[in-house]
């Protein structure tokens, strides 16, 4: 494995390839996707190993860009109506927790599993179900109704329940 990683970063073959060098070391650190003290990067920079420099800054770079992204995308997820009403705290989960999985699957309408919902969860399973019967509902009625300008306001009664929900999870 250590062979392969001074493969990727490009280190010329006169360093030595023993996992308990320090350069394996901050490989492997920066392999894990943690960052590097000032220490370290000082360490590096005095190997003039200005590859494996750029290639660790940008590993970096992008990691934290999809950190925000998905950040950005969890304080989204949270104006969600059911997400909002169904959690105990108003908070935004932290990106390696449970609740952030959980947002991603009640915001695409994916059934919960029975761990996820036996954890604060159930009401979201409850509505899960409740979206989806009158989702095929909504379906059955449109294929045996023929549109005509009197059934239309009919419909859109029955419909209502529907918009309401399908508006409160955009």
């Amino acid at each position: 494995m250590t062979t392969s990683l001074f493969e990727k970063y490009n280190i010329p073959s006169g360093y030595s390839t023993n996992p308990l060098s320090t350069l394996s070391f901050i490989l492997r650190k920066a392999e894990l996707g943690k960052r590097l003290s000032k220490s370290e990067w000082q360490w590096l920079n005095s190997q003039n190993l200005p590859e494996a420099s750029q290639l660790i800054v940008s590993q970096e770079n992008y990691r934290e860009s999809l950190e925000l992204e998905i950040k950005r995308e969890l304080r989204e997820l949270r104006l969600n109506k059911f997400i909002y009403a169904s959690f105990k705290f108003p908070t935004i989960p932290a990106i390696d927790s449970d609740d952030a999985f959980v947002f991603y699957k009640v915001g695409n309408l994916e059934d919960l599993s029975e761990d996820e919902a036996a954890c604060n969860y159930l009401f979201l399973q409850i509505l899960q179900q409740l979206a989806i019967m009158i989702k095929i509902t909504i379906l059955i009625i449109m294929e045996q109704i023929q549109w005509s300008e009197c059934l239309q306001p009919k419909l859109k009664l029955i419909l209502a329940p529907y918009s309401i929900w399908r508006s409160a999870t955009r």
